[in-house]
């Protein structure tokens, strides 16, 4: 799983998004892109892979280019924070089916209190990405629940401005616009 941020370089290019989101809750991809390459840079010249995973750090500047381009199907030079930010986030999850997705708004609105869902609530639910998120455990490490920090990451990305919930009626992207929105597995 060389492909996988770290929960660390998670929070850190989610932080870096952040300083570079507009007022519409859109990145401009050039400035993504220049963050990637530049993120890439570092990594290379000061030999520490600890802003991207190591398979990103070989990607050419066309390669972040045609990642952008995937997220960005009406061409406007824009893509949302929410969805890049969750789509990093689960960068090596397996794409999950329409009965899975169906599966899984089912049991989110099952525990939700409306169209809203806690934080809490939220992190309980199983979803289709638990086993491919999942860390082994080293005998006699702390112990380390990506999963958790996973769901805690995309909760904090998607939850609605100024509120600990985020609302149900905006969960569920369909396989299809998944399917065409990964980004490359090889540089």
């Amino acid at each position: 799983q060389d492909d996988r941020f770290t929960i660390e370089q998670l929070l850190l290019i989610i932080k870096d998004f952040k300083l570079l989101v507009n007022s519409n809750n859109l990145l401009e991809l050039d400035l993504v892109i220049s963050l990637f390459t530049k993120k890439m840079k570092i990594v290379k010249l000061v030999g520490k892979e600890e802003g991207l995973p190591p398979t990103w750090v070989n990607y050419s500047y066309s390669m972040y280019q045609q990642m952008g381009n995937m997220l960005d199907k009406q061409k406007t030079g824009f893509v949302s924070f929410n969805l890049l930010a969750t789509y990093i986030a689960l960068l090596q999850t397996v794409l999950p089916n329409g009965k899975e997705i169906k599966d899984y708004d089912m049991k989110l609105a099952i525990v939700a209190q409306g169209d809203s869902i806690k934080k809490a609530d939220f992190a309980k639910v199983e979803a289709w990405f638990d086993a491919s998120e999942s860390s082994k455990q080293r005998p006699g490490a702390e112990i380390f629940d990506r999963v958790a920090m996973i769901k805690d990451i995309i909760f904090e990305i998607n939850k609605e401005p100024g509120k600990d919930t985020i609302c149900l009626l905006y969960t569920s992207p369909s396989p299809r616009d998944l399917s065409t929105s990964r980004m490359p597995s090889s540089a």
